[in-house]
């Protein structure tokens, strides 16, 4: 990256979101970049606190670039969160591997699928975790055993979808003046500029 931009001074942060756009000066003329569709990861509450964090730590010459995931047709997510190499079952079905890890629980991945599909009313993928068996959970901290019975699910992670008009009339509301909007050609996704405003 240096290389390419040989002029620009980088400064790693290691915070978590709203901590780390606190800590920026806000008397520096300041881009804020989020890329990736992250967005769409937060549940509704967490969507609405981290713009009003955001618009409050920009300045008045900030600027904000945000992409997202579009709404699209039912079967071409559920395809892209169903992959048939299984790349992302294994990664939604790992984070038990991690809460053992650092809980000393026992779920055990043999006892469990994948399953994913679009929400339409949520306009979000759901992705879960659902026993195939019955397993008694225990978790040592002095939480009591839960159990997890057969074809029962857990929501592991969501992934909203975004129709970037609406967004950007949504984000007015936290003082985010939209100012350009770039697609690819198949409108799938987007980046929305913003000014605050």
């Amino acid at each position: 990256m240096k290389k390419h931009f040989s002029r620009l001074t980088f400064h790693g942060l290691n915070a978590e979101y709203q901590d780390g756009i606190a800590t920026i000066e806000m008397s520096l003329p300041t881009l804020f970049v989020f890329l990736g569709s992250t967005v769409g990861n937060f549940n509704r509450s967490e969507f609405g606190a981290f713009f009003q964090r955001l618009s409050e730590s920009m300045g008045p010459h900030d600027y904000f670039l945000l992409g997202l995931d579009r709404v699209k047709d039912a079967p071409i997510l559920e395809r892209a969160y169903n992959d048939s190499q299984g790349i992302t079952a294994d990664f939604i079905l790992n984070v038990f591997q991690n809460i053992n890890r650092l809980l000393g629980s026992n779920f055990e991945r043999r006892k469990m699928r994948y399953h994913s599909w679009y929400n339409p009313e949520w306009q979000q993928v759901e992705m879960y975790a659902i026993s195939t068996e019955r397993q008694e959970i225990r978790i040592p901290s002095g939480q009591a055993p839960f159990v997890w019975e057969k074809g029962e699910r857990i929501l592991v992670e969501i992934s909203r979808k975004f129709d970037p008009d609406r967004l950007q009339d949504q984000l007015q509301c936290f003082g985010l003046k939209p100012t350009a909007h770039f697609t690819d050609s198949k409108k799938w996704f987007s980046l929305l500029l913003f000014r605050k405003s």
